[in-house]
């Protein structure tokens, strides 16, 4: 080891390193390099050497040089085979193209009304639940995130003609997901996950056609998609469009299961904070109250929980970056 080289963790086998324990034990993996050597270390995934850091020192530098002194496209390129060139994956020319869309889809009006939408669905939800029981939790909030992206980003008619299909094939999408091995192997997941795309623009390429003839008639997050051109007049083709909906459902759809349910798991098992929220939910958002931003800034205590369940339960539990 020299000054330039971070410490490597213990217990890397020959040709593999640490690729095993990577994929069955990241955080445990994680854990032993930071108890070993501290807030830097490397590990090997098989030939390939990779630094860890961790910390908000290290974090900072992290994202100040991503795109600079750091590459936010080669690490993840394993994506490419799911979600095609799109956003980050796209060569730059493209990316400049791919990125005001996204900013428009993302503005204060268009979140406001994606706000009205995840209340609707919330409540819906909750008025069918019974006054006890038992449920599994995290199955019941991956469905209400799936209503909830799915009526915000394909818009309510086309949510109910093929919902339930397009998350069934979305699952095979997202259980391919694997950083290290090459996405052309021929195994079953990657084959299902090749399917599942070809099924979803089979399904989607005649529901943006009707879009494309029909503009006026619909304005949700897919018509925004569809009216969208390239800064040289071109429309943005049919599978780009599907490619862009999946990139942006997976981003947030994901993570946003993984806290809804890591929020809920939290607050049970800490009753005495649970009824400081359920008391500031009364008094600011009664039943039947329509929840606008200032009524949001007024969650505080909604607000701490979610943030520390971040701290705690990170949905994205590694970045990755190369130099």
């Amino acid at each position: 080891m020299n000054q330039q080289t971070p410490p490597l963790v213990s217990g890397a086998l020959p040709g593999l390193g640490h690729a095993l324990e990577f994929q069955r034990d990241r955080s445990g993996l994680v854990r032993r390099g930071f108890e070993e050597h501290g807030a830097v270390f490397a590990i090997k995934l098989a030939s390939q050497n990779v630094a860890v850091v961790i910390g908000p020192e290290h974090q900072k530098t992290f994202f100040m040089e991503t795109d600079k002194a750091l590459n936010i496209q080669e690490p993840y390129r394993f994506l490419l085979s799911m979600f095609g060139e799109v956003l980050f994956l796209a060569p730059p020319e493209e990316y400049k193209a791919q990125r005001p869309l996204v900013q428009e889809l993302f503005k204060r009006e268009k979140m406001l009304h994606y706000v009205d939408v995840m209340q609707v669905e919330v409540q819906k939800w909750l008025d069918q639940l019974g006054d006890e029981g038992e449920m599994e939790l995290v199955g019941e909030i991956v469905w209400l995130v799936q209503e909830v992206a799915g009526n915000c980003f394909l818009g309510p008619e086309i949510h109910q003609r093929i919902g339930r299909e397009f998350w069934d094939l979305y699952a095979d999408l997202s259980k391919s997901l694997d950083p290290l091995l090459p996405p052309n192997l021929p195994l079953p997941k990657f084959i299902r996950r090749d399917r599942a795309r070809a099924r979803m623009l089979e399904i989607l390429r005649p529901i943006i056609a009707e879009r494309r003839q029909q503009p006026e008639l619909y304005d949700d997050f897919l018509q925004d998609l569809v009216n969208r051109r390239h800064p040289d007049g071109r429309e943005f083709d049919e599978e780009l469009i599907v490619n862009l909906l999946l990139g942006l459902m997976f981003a947030g759809h994901e993570t946003t299961a993984g806290q809804a349910a890591w929020s809920i798991i939290l607050l049970l098992q800490n009753p005495e904070y649970l009824a400081l929220v359920q008391e500031e939910i009364e008094r600011v958002a009664p039943y039947g109250t329509h929840i606008d931003p200032r009524r949001f800034a007024q969650l505080e205590h909604i607000s701490w929980a979610v943030r520390e369940v971040e701290r705690l339960r990170p949905s994205a539990e590694m970045l990755m970056r190369t130099v």
